[in-house]
């Protein structure tokens, strides 16, 4: 601590003494006025204070907030591994600031302005086109003031989970709003996506195809429905409205099944008919096949055609490979029908007691 007192000279002037100690050193001055010494007390007992507390006094040109935020960035620093001027540098040299501080809210508007004229040219569907709407309608009310710049990625994530959504949900939000940054960041509104670092959740998705009913089955189920509870109208809940009929496919779609009984309806169509598809078809069956087309001279002549496309090769000027290629193409469709005539052979001498195959 540090006293002021009064000390008189030998020249018999009376003088204002400030002493104690700073440090361990011995302080002892005087001043001619006991304002000057109740100043300079003050001072040293500052100082002495703020060594207590591992605080300096400083000269500087930096004002009272200048200095605040100087120490908060030194303490944010502390256990980084290089100094304060070469993080400051590497901003200065990769950080953009947004062309224009664009309203949110007029950002929302040119966003579906342009999502609409998409709609009209049916890049997106109407129902899409209204999912954009209403997201971007309730991200303008939680954040009804400020610039499309103001969003963070943890700011995004609480917009996403709002009222404790599912994976999915959460992840169709996510979609729809980085679409809506992306536009942003195409018009210089903002520098960088957030949401590109935002989560996305994975989900387990259930694979494999839907259970398949035989026709005696899918009778019990509709004679038990039409009996339960006294044949009272009922109403599915929504996760039992998932019903596919598996009395029709394409040829395409039933490659790898096997069933007894196969009824094939082919018109005999250049386009649609080739001895690749129609091999595909006849071989499904393993009891019957029926086949039931409008024209049999057209399907005869159609079930000899490959489907194979010829080369880049083989479509040169030069006579020679051209009837080579020809040729080629005969042997394929020789062999595709060698194919089906041995299958069908197999199918009537296996199955030469039951009902035959019959082309209508």
């Amino acid at each position: 601590m540090f006293a002021v007192s009064r000390f008189e000279n030998r020249n018999g002037v009376t003088s204002w003494r400030v002493s104690g100690f700073l440090h361990g050193v011995r302080i002892r001055r005087n001043f001619k006025t006991r304002e000057e010494a109740a100043a300079e007390n003050a001072a040293l007992e500052l100082r002495a204070l703020q060594a207590t507390n591992g605080m300096r006094s400083a000269a500087t040109f930096l004002a009272d907030e200048q200095l605040r935020d100087a120490e908060t960035a030194f303490r944010r620093l502390s256990d980084r591994p290089h100094s304060l001027l070469y993080y400051l540098d590497y901003a200065l040299a990769t950080h953009r600031e947004p062309d224009q501080q664009k309203p949110l809210a007029e950002a929302v508007s040119e966003y579906v302005a342009f999502k609409t004229q998409e709609q009209k040219r049916t890049l997106i569907s109407p129902r899409q086109l209204r999912s954009i709407q209403n997201e971007l309608e309730t991200l303008k009310k939680r954040f009804p003031r400020g610039p499309v710049s103001q969003f963070t990625p943890a700011s995004l994530t609480n917009f996403f989970e709002r009222a404790g959504p599912s994976l999915k949900t959460s992840n169709n939000r996510r979609g729809l709003l980085s679409t809506f940054f992306k536009f942003a960041l195409q018009k210089d509104w903002i520098v960088s996506n957030p949401v590109e670092k935002t989560t996305h959740h994975r989900i387990a998705h259930r694979r494999g195809s839907a259970d398949t009913l035989s026709a005696e089955q899918a009778m019990e189920l509709m004679a038990y429905v039409e009996s339960y509870q006294g044949g009272q109208p009922k109403t599915l809940s929504s996760n039992q409205r998932l019903f596919n009929r598996g009395y029709a496919v394409t040829s395409y779609g039933s490659q790898g099944k096997t069933v007894d009984a196969v009824l094939f309806a082919d018109s005999g169509c250049r386009a649609a008919t080739t001895s690749e598809q129609w091999y595909v078809t006849i071989s499904r069956g393993r009891k019957r096949v029926a086949v039931f087309t409008e024209n049999k001279a057209d399907l005869r002549a159609a079930v000899v055609r490959s489907g194979q496309k010829d080369l880049a090769l083989d479509l040169n000027a030069d006579p020679t490979a051209a009837a080579r290629a020809h040729a080629e193409h005969i042997r394929r469709s020789l062999e595709h029908a060698e194919r089906y005539r041995r299958f069908h052979a197999l199918i009537a001498m296996q199955h030469r007691h039951s009902q035959g195959m019959r082309i209508h």
